[in-house]
């Protein structure tokens, strides 16, 4: 039997800088908590008080690689805003900064993680 795949995990490598995402869309914080660990064994750590939070990146980084891992309570503003953490943390990896040379190199990307992130949105969304 096929594992049912989860429409509120998204799962990708980008082929041009060869990194690993995984994003949850979770509608609070202790709900992508509960998520992230069962998922791929991570616990994040978040200050008492931060109740409020609606989303966070996170950059894991081992031996066998990264992962870039998203959280976002919506599909829109919080998801574009992590979005862009995602992006800046893969590039300054790659020793690429944001700078007036290489600020084309950052819309490009970020334009990238959006479009494909967003595509396996509203694929999901026609699957209903």
């Amino acid at each position: 039997m096929a594992k049912k795949t989860n429409k509120n995990i998204i799962w990708f490598i980008d082929p041009v800088y060869r990194q690993e995402y995984v994003i949850f869309f979770a509608p609070t914080y202790k709900k992508f908590c509960e998520i992230v660990k069962k998922e791929i064994n991570f616990s994040p750590h978040r200050e008492e008080g931060d109740e409020n939070v609606t989303g966070e990146f996170n950059g894991l980084t081992n031996r066998g690689g990264s992962l870039g891992v998203i959280w976002s309570s919506d599909k829109t503003v919080n998801l574009v805003h992590e979005l862009y953490h995602a992006c800046a943390w893969t590039l300054r990896n790659r020793d690429i900064y944001l700078t007036p040379d290489a600020e084309e190199t950052y819309a490009y990307y970020y334009t990238f993680l959006y479009r494909t992130v967003m595509e396996y949105v509203r694929m999901n969304r026609r699957k209903k």
